[in-house]
C-alpha cells in the first residue's frame, strides 16, 4: 500500500466531524491522522479477479 502523508496544521484544524465528512465524501481513498495531526491518505484499488487466479 502507497501512502501518502499530508502536514495540514498550517492550514485548518481539523474536527473529528470535518475528518468524518472528509472520509464520508471520498469512500474511494482511505484516510488516517496521526497524533501529529498529519493526515495520511492511502489509494487502494480493488484487485481484478483475472489477476487473483494467478496468486
Amino acid at each position: 500500500m502507497n501512502a501518502l502523508t499530508v502536514n495540514l496544521k498550517s492550514l485548518i484544524e481539523m474536527t473529528d466531524e470535518q475528518f468524518f465528512q472528509l472520509c464520508q465524501d471520498n469512500r474511494e481513498l482511505r484516510f488516517e491522522r496521526n497524533a501529529n495531526g498529519e493526515l495520511i491518505i492511502a489509494i487502494t484499488f480493488p484487485i481484478p479477479k483475472i489477476y487473483l487466479s494467478k496468486l
